[in-house]
């Protein structure tokens, strides 16, 4: 058995190379050992120039495994780790770690060594604040009131996210900023907010800009096994990545353009999971434009098709809808506005099928999915509207009705 690891900046090189568990000629085993998980790190954040006691929590965690904080793949983060303590079970790592007064502020990632080479992460599960603050951190999620939401997103819950959801856009060449998260922020003496996102074979590309810092935002990675790619670009995602950024005095806006600019039509997805703030806090007001999605699921027979019906009220400036197949099958989707007329909704192949209001008239929408397919189809219908605040006193979305025709 060859056991290969490594965490780059972390100083591992060739001789890392281990040969383990010989066994009699002939015989080869096969069985991986189990891997480790990462449940939780307390506490989440520490002050620079201060120690700091930091239980890890999971499973099957090897007696004298290492732990490494890090930021951006690199090891030399200004984090220095004492050497860790395993329980008995292998469900805690114990140590001490020292932050240099000089540590960049922003999330680190949590990584769990074992002695064998195996290893687990838990990206941006501890932030390093400036020093004074207690190791004060702030975490708010992405569809947080006081963010403002426009251009389609729509939450989808997932354990594997450190804020247990993420707020996800979908739609191919955004280039004229329809769809963007902005989210103010107020502090006197300044401090950093960091954008947490996740990455995925189906991941775009946003602009993310503060002040006169504008920075690309990465949502791709390639998949974990192309022979079987995940087209739903809901499973083979990696959570936790994080871009930091420096808050003058005052506060300021943070705002997120999605752009999905790749020739790739199926690079067409932003991942945000939420915000990590040092000093800069985000004002609990709400922001102008508020999205709240209505999702309806269920299952569509081959060839059959599912109706449903929302209210829009007056406020709504935009209305974007998904129909997401949910193993892949091919559906259409139509969407018919309260004057009777249908509005264009590209047919392709790529799930979720979307389509988007851009002039609403105030009133009952129906929404139209038909299973192009010759298998059965789980689906979720997401009807997302967007909601000026400014041009309405109170938001409500109606009732919805489902009904199914069969052909």
């Amino acid at each position: 058995q060859i056991l290969v690891g490594g965490l780059q900046g972390s100083g591992w090189g060739i001789d890392d190379l281990g040969v383990t568990g010989l066994q009699t000629n002939g015989a080869c085993s096969t069985v991986p050992a189990t891997p480790c998980s990462i449940s939780g790190v307390a506490p989440q954040s520490g002050a620079q120039g201060s120690n700091v006691s930091v239980t890890v929590s999971g499973a099957h965690f090897a007696t004298g495994s290492n732990v490494v904080f890090s930021q951006d793949g690199h090891a030399d983060d200004g984090v220095s780790e004492g050497t860790a303590t395993v329980n008995g079970a292998g469900t805690q790592a114990t140590l001490s770690i020292a932050i240099a007064g000089d540590a960049p502020e922003g999330p680190r990632d949590v990584t769990v060594l074992a002695p064998g080479g195996g290893f687990c992460v838990a990206r941006s599960a501890f932030t390093v604040t400036r020093a004074g603050s207690s190791g004060g951190s702030r975490r708010i999620p992405c569809d947080d009131p006081s963010i403002s939401r426009k251009g389609g997103w729509h939450a989808i819950a997932d354990t594997r996210s450190g804020f247990g959801q993420y707020c996800r856009n979908v739609g191919a060449n955004k280039g004229n900023s329809a769809a963007f998260l902005e989210v103010p922020i107020q502090t006197a003496n300044g401090g950093t907010v960091s954008i947490v996102h996740a990455r995925g074979p189906r991941g775009g590309d946003a602009t993310a800009t503060t002040g006169s810092d504008s920075r690309t935002i990465d949502f791709f990675r390639p998949a974990a096994d192309p022979t079987h790619p995940d087209n739903s670009g809901r499973d083979d995602v990696t959570f936790g990545y994080s871009e930091t950024f420096t808050v003058p005095p005052g506060g300021g806006t943070l705002r997120l353009d999605a752009r999905n600019a790749s020739a790739d039509p199926q690079r067409d997805m932003d991942f945000v999971e939420g915000f990590i703030f040092t000093e800069a806090q985000s004002p609990s007001a709400a922001g102008r434009y508020q999205e709240t999605a209505t999702t309806s699921t269920g299952t569509i027979a081959p060839g059959a098709s599912v109706t449903r019906t929302q209210n829009v009220t007056t406020g709504t400036v935009l209305l974007t809808v998904l129909a997401d197949a949910l193993a892949g099958q091919d559906l259409a989707l139509r969407v018919v506005n309260p004057l009777g007329v249908a509005l264009p909704a590209p047919d392709d192949a790529i799930t979720p099928d979307t389509a988007q209001v851009l002039t609403v008239v105030p009133g009952r929408y129906t929404f139209i999915v038909t299973n192009k397919g010759t298998t059965a189809a789980p689906y979720a219908l997401i009807v997302v509207p967007t909601v000026d605040l400014a041009r309405v006193p109170s938001v409500g979305t109606g009732t919805a009705t489902v009904g199914v025709t069969t052909p």
